[in-house]
């Protein structure tokens, strides 16, 4: 089949460009033709993965329905190119449609969040008054505003992929069951392909890590740094480092933030790079995200017997930590416990150690391979 993956950058930006060059490369090593348009064009040196140089591409000057240039533009490209599905990733579903006219391609939209996504207010200088007057007030709002755009961009689509079979059951419970003959849920997949070997644990090193994009709202770093705080004063854990992996807005800020606290053994890099490495040798990894789409660093964690501790702020956490036993869940804003469970992992190496091995074998569940079927699946059910 021909494939058009539509984002707003390409080829490197986030976890999203990630996880679709991912499922492009595998896609053409199974045959079939792949191609991306964007907006910007984005990359690093080096690049952070591989590209299959097979990857046909086009930049696209908007995506506004209006714009009768770049629709036209579009519109000749899925009929020169032949393509059968357009994969929205990050695009605009409605200039999608109404690109493809009367062209047999099937359209996809990919949500990557929660069905009602989080907003931020905790900087907020009239917070309590935000809270207690108007909080119930906007949520309502919002909800209803997302379940529009949800059920017009289901409408467009021919298909509509949630990341998590828990957000497409959320979904389906505030939309009483709309179109759900439209609706199915796709993990992302592991972006890395090997495993590590458990016979090598005993090289981990005593390695706390974060890895992210550096933005206050949804990642929290500042939680990151108020619970390591906690521990770099205790004596007990002198041996340990934090080491935070990652490059974007608001690293100067946490920097800055993080001589002011007064932080010792902490490492942060402030660049972004492949994080293998970090992964390989550390033994603890740190989410506090305020919300997410999948979580992809939580898998590649587990992926590398790193054991992760994470809030619980969001549905599609569940279908990757089970706590306890492959990771820990805390319950949010609960700082005390979260400082109080990590000493006590941090501590106790074997039951560390078991949480890695739970964690390996679960992830492997998420394998390029397996969720690489489901969308051929996908595909064969549309396009017959």
């Amino acid at each position: 089949m021909n494939i058009l993956y539509m984002m707003r950058y390409w080829p490197v930006y986030g976890g999203g460009e990630t996880v679709t060059a991912t499922l492009a490369n595998e896609f053409i090593r199974r045959g079939h033709k792949v191609y991306a348009s964007y907006l910007y064009y984005k990359t690093t040196d080096p690049m952070p993965y591989q590209l299959n140089e097979s990857i046909g591409m086009i930049e696209i000057p908007s995506y506004d329905v209006n714009d009768m240039v770049s629709l036209k533009l579009y519109h000749n490209f899925l009929k020169e190119h032949e393509i059968d599905l357009i994969i929205n990733q990050w695009g605009e579903t409605f200039f999608a449609r109404k690109a493809i006219g009367n062209l047999p391609v099937k359209l996809i939209r990919c949500w990557h969040q929660e069905v009602i996504p989080k907003f931020d207010d905790r900087h907020s200088k009239i917070k309590n008054f935000f809270n207690d007057h108007i909080h119930s007030i906007y949520a309502w709002r919002e909800k209803r505003n997302y379940l529009r755009l949800h059920k017009k961009e289901i409408d467009a689509s021919d298909e509509y992929v949630f990341l998590a079979d828990s957000f497409l059951n959320d979904f389906k419970k505030i939309s009483h069951n709309y179109k759900t003959h439209r609706l199915c849920a796709i993990s992302n997949p592991l972006t890395y392909t090997e495993f590590f070997d458990m016979s090598n644990y005993g090289q981990k090193e005593n390695v706390v890590l974060f890895v992210g994009r550096m933005l206050e709202h949804p990642k929290r770093m500042s939680y990151v740094l108020k619970i390591w705080k906690e521990i770099c004063i205790d004596s007990e854990f002198a041996d340990w480092k934090l080491v935070m992996v990652g490059d974007g807005p608001d690293y100067p800020k946490t920097k800055e933030m993080a001589e002011k606290m007064g932080l010792t053994n902490i490492v942060m890099n402030g660049k972004f790079e492949n994080p293998r490495p970090y992964y390989n040798k550390s033994s603890v990894f740190l989410m506090t995200s305020a919300s997410e789409g999948f979580g992809m660093t939580l898998l590649e964690a587990q992926q590398y017997a790193c054991v992760p501790v994470a809030m619980d702020t969001y549905g599609s956490l569940h279908e990757i930590i089970k706590d306890g036993y492959n990771g820990l869940i805390i319950k949010e804003n609960d700082f005390d416990s979260y400082v109080r469970r990590l000493k006590e992992m941090m501590k106790k190496k074997n039951w560390r150690r078991s949480l890695a091995e739970n964690g390996l074998a679960s992830s492997r569940e998420f394998s390029l391979p397996k969720v690489a079927d489901k969308w051929e699946n996908l595909f064969r059910s549309l396009v017959k």
